[in-house]
């Protein structure tokens, strides 16, 4: 069948062969290039045979970059790739498919997914726990999930660095500015030197972390 080229297309699986289950997605979307008009395309669907039990889980461990200890109160969305284009598109009629609109670490800064299929997935990160700083890169992703990921968990660590943004209050009273100058440029002296302080802490143990990787995700 020949089709326009420049244009994105849907594929339904209308009927699954026998002995198998008909996907939860069972609509795959694709993008027709000028290669792939004159070429061709081709789409990989996957079927479960029917009675296989299968249920996967994605865990996020939310943990501080200096002292790894877990964080309360990050949020996540979860992502499935669903349309075959890369990287992770959120809007539009052709975006991937959000499974879940918000998770909150608990205590042990974890956060859990359940019941999921098989599938690439990404975690989008939204809020981040009281004091901390959103990562500049809040995507993280994809990760492939299926029956043979360890324990059908795909566990994904991820950290935050500290809020060390300070500095003294505004002041509304012109005369206090006036008749304590020297005071208040003390007072943002040492507001200076502690930013400098806990920036160049921040640089060493980027430094650190550098020269010992952070623990991997196990990904198939």
């Amino acid at each position: 069948m020949a089709l326009p080229a420049g244009e994105t297309y849907y594929w339904l699986e209308a009927v699954v062969p026998a002995g198998y289950e008909r996907p939860g997605e069972p609509v795959t979307a694709f993008d027709l290039g000028a290669d792939a008009a004159e070429e061709g395309i081709v789409l990989d669907v996957t079927n479960r045979r029917r009675g296989a039990e299968y249920s996967g889980e994605v865990r996020v461990l939310k943990k501080d970059w200096k002292t790894e200890g877990p964080l309360h109160g990050a949020v996540f969305e979860l992502w499935r790739e669903t349309n075959r284009t890369a990287g992770l598109q959120t809007r539009g009629i052709n975006a991937d498919h959000l499974v879940r609109p918000g998770c909150a670490t608990d205590a042990d800064g974890v956060c859990d997914f359940d019941g999921l299929a098989d599938g690439w997935y990404y975690l989008v990160e939204t809020d981040v726990a009281e004091g901390y700083l959103l990562p500049e890169e809040p995507v993280t992703g994809p990760r492939w999930l299926d029956e043979e990921t360890p324990d059908q968990r795909l566990v994904v660590t991820l950290y935050n660095k500290r809020d060390n943004r300070t500095g003294p209050p505004p002041s509304t009273d012109e005369d206090a500015e006036e008749t304590d100058e020297d005071g208040a440029a003390d007072e943002g002296v040492d507001a200076s030197e502690a930013e400098d302080e806990a920036q160049a802490e921040d640089e060493a143990e980027d430094v650190r972390r550098a020269r010992s990787p952070l623990p991997a995700a196990p990904v198939e």
